[in-house]
């Protein structure tokens, strides 16, 4: 489901990772959008995404928003900046908490706001 603001695309992003709602989290992206893991290299698609969203939702993660800016780029387009902490458990069951900040691009389509780029601060 769409977000109806570029803001709502983050906290929809949140609820849903905490949640551990794999479909509407996926549903947040266009179907030929991307994203750029921390190693540089590009997860493009939905089919993709849902796989670097399902290893992520095995953590267990929680995220944590705690700020975020959003600069509109003409009627259809938003840059979404972000700093955010989140743990989990790592695959051997160890406890991590990390924190960081993303850039992510968002379009308007006609039913409201999905990502188009996650994660452009990785590379």
């Amino acid at each position: 489901m769409p977000a109806a603001t570029p803001e709502e695309c983050n906290n929809l992003c949140e609820t849903h990772l905490n949640a551990r709602e794999l479909d509407p989290l996926v549903d947040l992206y266009l179907p030929d959008a991307v994203h750029i893991k921390e190693d540089g290299s590009v997860a493009a698609g939905r089919d993709v995404i849902r796989q670097v969203h399902r290893s992520l939702l095995a953590m267990e993660p929680e995220l944590t928003l705690l700020q975020t800016e959003v600069v509109p780029v003409g009627e259809d387009l938003a840059i979404i900046y972000d700093e955010w902490e989140l743990s989990g458990r790592d695959p051997e069951g160890k406890e991590f908490e990390m924190e960081g900040a993303g850039t992510h691009l968002v379009r308007h389509t006609g039913d409201g706001w999905l990502f188009a780029a996650t994660g452009l601060g990785n590379r």
